[in-house]
């Protein structure tokens, strides 16, 4: 990474302080000078399970651990935004939620855009990363607001249709332009048209919840872990959560 010595500095601390099952952990770092530029390599666990969407398709995993897979990393942002002073993700989606050794989720590439105090008190990314608009908010896409809990809300409902269709966001719309088009306008695709998301109604019902244009209008992460473990207890009565 070639950064801002100052911006890599502060982003390391934040990751250094962040002790949770559902984050990656950090392991060290290690900074280098090469051609006049600040080179910086940020330590983490090697994870052979790869990106979360991928593990999905290739265990062919069934609905209740997909579902726990979508708990296990809402539990991460959870904690993210529990913290003192809150810390947003700012780049919520499935290729930055890694499978641990053991099978759980891990949030990981927190923090890698420019942060800064906001009005909310907390830290956050300030800057949609490339690549990342389709999991976009739309006050982040059109009024290029700083990454703020509701927009996590807002990335991490897109995880439920990722690890359920297999398919990204707007996966029929190729121009960017047209993915911010769609996230503004509120052309937002047909949950219950989806098969996969038809079968759990109550997750169509959730995502639809997070898409609400008007940030103060989504639920909390609190409030979709709980709605989450519910749709979970319907759908396994055993108590699949013990």
């Amino acid at each position: 990474l070639h950064i801002h010595p100052q911006r890599i500095i502060r982003e390391t601390y934040i990751w250094s302080q962040l002790k949770n099952e559902h984050v990656l952990e950090f392991l060290g770092y290690h900074f280098a000078c090469r051609d006049g530029r600040t080179e910086a390599l940020l330590v983490c666990p090697w994870l052979e399970n790869g990106e979360s969407v991928e593990y999905v398709k290739q265990r062919n995993l069934g609905t209740l651990d997909r579902l726990q897979l979508l708990l296990e990393s809402a539990e991460g942002l959870l904690y993210l935004h529990s913290h003192v002073p809150p810390i947003c993700h700012g780049d919520v989606k499935g290729a930055n939620i890694l499978i641990k050794d053991d099978g759980h989720a891990a949030l990981s590439d927190f923090g890698l855009a420019q942060i800064s105090e906001e009005e909310f008190g907390g830290i956050a990314s300030k800057s949609v990363q490339r690549g990342s608009i389709r999991w976009s908010s739309p006050e982040r896409v059109s009024q290029d607001q700083p990454a703020a809990p509701p927009s996590d809300v807002w990335s991490w409902s897109w995880l439920i249709w990722e690890f359920m269709t297999g398919t990204l966001p707007f996966s029929h719309v190729n121009n960017s332009g047209c993915v911010v088009y769609h996230i503004i306008s509120s052309k937002l695709p047909r949950c219950d048209e989806e098969a996969a998301i038809a079968l759990v109604p109550s997750l169509a019902q959730l995502m639809h919840q997070c898409w609400q244009q008007e940030p103060k209008s989504r639920p909390s992460m609190t409030s979709c872990i709980r709605m989450l473990k519910q749709i979970v207890s319907d759908q396994c009565p055993v108590d699949f959560l013990r």
